[in-house]
Formats: structure tokens, C-alpha cells, sequence
């Protein structure tokens, strides 16, 4: 009787038919997939506008962008660059404001900084977003969480992209105003 039930059990363990197979079988893994989160939309930025002031014997003011905050109004001699940047790969969708404001230094130290600089990101308002514009191109990078990349510190990521502009310029007696109403980034480095 006792070879009998070993041989049973014996027999029960490597069937693969014999096994449950529902989804909640005690048998299954308990281990939970997830789809990592993917950035293969491209990115949408509107309203880009860079501002560089002339030299300061002007007391002009000038041109307020529509889509910064009060607090990032420029002042007589200031320059910038402003932007909306959208987004929309699900789970990841965001839209934030993109702005660096060059406030005028002193006058007698010649002309003002300049909007372009190839060299350094400057944060969006949201820190997720970073950008550098170097006049003919936008650059931008987007990091993210992503637990299904792995746990902490390996379920971050680091996106980005840079795009050609093809800015509209106005010039006034305040300064130099290059503008686009809209650009799409495509996402090609991932890091």
C-alpha cells in the first residue's frame, strides 16, 4: 500500500497535467508583471519665444510672454525664452512651462547675456523637464519613475530629443524676439 501511494505521488509531481492551472492555482507565480512605461510619442512644444534684449540705453520694456507667471515678468533690459511643453505618452502625460529669464546685469559691462547658450539645461517648472537652447535647436530631456524598470535606484529613466526651430524674428527698439508657434521633439536617446 505504502509503494503504492509513493508511486502515486511520485507520478502526480511530474505530470504536468495533473498541475492547476487557474489563475489564482496556489501553484502559480505570485509575481506581478507590469509593462514598463514607453516614450515613443513625440513630444509637443507651442508658443516658443526668445527674447534678447538690446544694450540697455533703452528703457523699453520688453515683450511679456503669455505663458509665464507674473513673477517671471521680464524688466526693462531682461531677456528670455519661453515654452509650453506637452507630453501625451500614456502614463507619462505632462505639461509644464519652460521659461529662463536673463535679468540685466550692469550697463557699463556691455551687452546683456544671451538667451542661446549650447552649453547648460535650464529646468522647466516642472523638474521632470529639462532644456538647452542654442538658437537653432531645442534640446530636451525628460526623466521619469517606472517601478516595473526595477527597484530603486533602477526605476528611473532619462529621455530626450532636440528638434530644428524655424523661428519668426521681430526686431523693436527693446530688443530681438524670435518666435514658433509650435515643434515636435522626437525622442531618440534614452539613457
Amino acid at each position: 500500500m505504502l509503494i503504492l501511494l509513493t508511486t502515486a505521488l511520485l507520478a502526480l509531481s511530474t505530470s504536468t497535467s495533473a498541475l492547476p492551472t487557474s489563475p489564482s492555482s496556489p501553484l502559480q507565480s505570485k509575481t506581478k508583471r507590469c509593462t514598463p512605461l514607453l516614450e515613443n510619442t513625440p513630444w509637443t512644444i507651442s508658443h516658443l519665444v526668445a527674447f534678447q534684449a538690446a544694450v540697455q540705453n533703452s528703457t523699453s520694456t520688453p515683450p511679456s510672454p503669455s505663458n509665464t507667471s507674473s513673477s517671471t515678468n521680464p524688466t526693462p533690459g531682461s531677456s528670455y525664452i519661453t515654452f509650453h511643453f506637452c507630453d501625451t505618452n500614456p502614463g507619462l502625460e505632462l505639461e509644464t512651462t519652460c521659461t529662463r529669464l536673463i535679468t540685466p546685469g550692469n550697463p557699463s559691462s556691455g551687452p546683456p547675456a544671451s538667451v542661446i547658450d549650447p552649453g547648460t539645461y535650464y529646468p522647466c517648472d516642472s523638474n521632470e523637464v529639462r532644456f538647452i537652447y542654442s538658437g537653432a535647436r531645442l534640446t530636451l530631456e525628460r526623466s521619469f519613475v517606472d517601478n516595473c524598470l526595477g527597484a530603486p535606484p533602477y526605476n528611473s529613466a532619462i529621455v530626450g530629443g532636440s528638434a530644428g526651430t524655424t523661428l519668426v524674428n521681430a526686431t523693436s527698439a527693446a530688443g530681438n524676439t524670435c518666435s514658433q508657434e509650435s515643434l515636435v521633439v522626437n525622442i531618440t536617446e534614452e539613457w
